[in-house]
């Protein structure tokens, strides 16, 4: 036991996927502290595959051997019932829950276009199925003591996107939108609310790849320290007095740095200048390039957007900016073998009447029902770039969606997007947008938390698909379509889909009746670094935490 002048037993922690890596670690720190930790880990494999009862019961006998008090429950979190009958014996047992971390997951990488509905099913499942179902099992405990600590686990994939796993990304930024929403309902009532990011060296993340910070960890392993017992001492402080009153944040923890991100915001927004001519004025593409030019700001020397194109276009996007120099080995496209088929026209999957109105004016668009097939109707036309519209997710009954529905409509936008990004493969420089419903969630006080979920997920979808344009060559950018001016939201999808737009890839912009705006939430409020067995904060970070 480390540090820890009282003990008592009689607070529980609640740790998914607590039998080994990171979770074993926040597993391990809370009972050092003297919580009741109970593991819950159904033992799978990576892929969510072959459960075994034995990780959950031999982490707690580890714990046991140290002087910790633990049981282990072996449990599925995507099951709602074994969710329920595990945490219903464990009220009998003991009373209450002070502490839920959500760590469980699983991962099923892979080529998205050969991914199945089953590979989707089961990450969703696993990870926002997960914490809808254990936060409904604690949540009327906590919220009649008036007290409770939930943290979640989201993941640096919501923020930048995963090459082979957009799925992934997509659950971990639609936790981010949970926890977010979750936070401002529940702060009145005494329980906390937050989102971290984990980094370590477990075997989520040992064997894919020798990574650049890897190799930086062997030269300077003080700065570079990825043991998952540096995310467990963070998730112990935030489980503790220190941080009372902390809510509704999203963390990274890595080694002995903290970070805390910002939030989904407006960042930057331009007006679109007026022709004079009213709400029909007529919007051209150099307009809104020299406006997104200024709202995004020039692209880094080697990345386009969040992720880098897939042959390095920046000869031509050199010439859009100022004071910038590139190397030959830069500028050198590589010679690719691109089929380059004629495409139709852009494909529109999804949507409403307005929505078909607002792309009516990006050009010639073809809805997916009416798209044209060729080879006897097996194969279909290539596309010049689709928009494919994310759903806007019906309420929920209570206070918590339905992990069944969350599950099935966002699966739903995958395979979306998968046939967005297929047919789009074969046209050399075009995209695809995807349109979040028209409105931003945390200036709407009155949405609940399926809203939210299904919004944010769409962001990571954002994230997740621009990231295989190393692949496959198609760009993907999120669009927030708000009430007004249709001409500029048409014009704004066509200028994202056309060549012109190359370097924008994995951008979320917003469009109003006046203007276009980018949305962010990649630059971190604040960073810290700290050593020794007790995370340790300033007093000034600490009042920043509390607003």
């Amino acid at each position: 036991m480390t540090g820890v002048p009282h003990v008592n037993h009689d607070r529980v922690a609640v740790v998914t996927g607590g039998g080994r890596g990171i979770g074993f670690a926040i597993a391990g720190a809370l009972a050092d502290t003297g919580y009741h930790v109970v593991i819950l880990d159904s033992g799978v494999q990576l892929d969510g595959q072959r459960p075994d009862t034995g990780p959950a019961a031999e982490a707690a006998s580890r714990l046991a051997a140290r002087g910790g008090s633990a049981e282990g429950i072996a449990c599925d979190v995507a099951d709602a019932d074994l969710v329920q009958t595990a945490f219903a014996g464990l009220a009998e047992r003991r009373g209450r829950v002070d502490v839920l971390v959500n760590v469980a997951g699983i991962l099923r990488p892979g080529p998205f276009l050969e991914d199945t509905r089953g590979t989707w099913d089961a990450v969703l499942g696993t990870h926002l199925g997960g914490h809808i179902n254990t936060i409904g099992a604690v949540l009327p405990g906590m919220l009649s003591r008036g007290s409770g600590r939930i943290i979640n686990f989201t993941s640096t994939a919501a923020l930048l996107g995963s090459r082979r796993q957009p799925a992934y990304s997509t659950a971990k930024e639609g936790i981010v939108g949970l926890s977010r929403r979750l936070a401002s309902l529940l702060a009145s009532a005494g329980v906390s609310v937050n989102a971290v990011a984990p980094a370590a060296a477990t075997r989520m993340s040992t064997g894919l790849r020798v990574t650049h910070a890897e190799k930086l960890a062997e030269r300077r392993p003080d700065l570079y320290d990825r043991d998952a017992a540096h995310v467990g001492r963070f998730v112990r402080w935030l489980s503790g007095p220190e941080a009372a009153g902390v809510t509704g944040k999203l963390f990274l923890a890595s080694g002995n740095y903290v970070t805390e991100y910002e939030h989904l915001r407006l960042r930057k927004w331009s007006v679109i200048p007026s022709d004079g001519t009213g709400p029909e004025q007529v919007v051209t593409g150099s307009q809104l390039a020299e406006c997104l030019r200024w709202v995004i700001g020039r692209p880094h020397p080697t990345l386009i957007g969040p992720w880098p194109t897939r042959d390095f276009r920046l000869a031509t996007v050199e010439r859009l900016f100022e004071g910038a120099s590139i190397g030959p080995d830069l500028a050198a496209a590589p010679a690719q073998d691109r089929d380059r088929r004629e495409a139709a026209a852009v494909l529109a999957i999804g949507g409403d009447e307005r929505s078909a109105s607002v792309i009516g004016q990006a050009g010639d668009v073809v809805r997916a029902e009416d798209w044209p097939s060729r080879d006897g109707g097996v194969a279909a036309v290539p596309a010049a770039g689709a928009v494919v519209f994310a759903p806007d997710l019906a309420a929920a009954g209570g206070m918590l969606p339905d992990p069944g529905a969350a599950r099935s409509a966002v699966a739903d936008l995958l395979g979306h997007v998968q046939s967005a990004v297929e047919l789009t493969a074969h046209h050399d420089d075009r995209g695809v947008v995807i349109v979040l419903p028209g409105w931003l969630p945390w200036l709407d006080d009155h949405a609940d938390l399926a809203r939210w979920l299904a919004w944010y997920a769409a962001v990571g979808l954002v994230r997740g698909a621009a990231a295989t344009e190393a692949i496959y060559g198609v760009r993907v950018n999120g669009l927030v379509l708000g009430q007004g001016h249709q001409r500029l939201a048409g014009a704004t999808v066509r200028y994202l889909l056309a060549a012109e737009s190359s370097w924008l890839n994995g951008y979320v912009l917003t469009v109003d009746e006046r203007g276009v705006g980018l949305l962010s939430d990649e630059e971190p409020r604040w960073q810290g670094y700290t050593t020794g067995e007790e995370l340790a904060l300033p007093k000034g970070l600490l009042a920043n935490l509390s607003d």
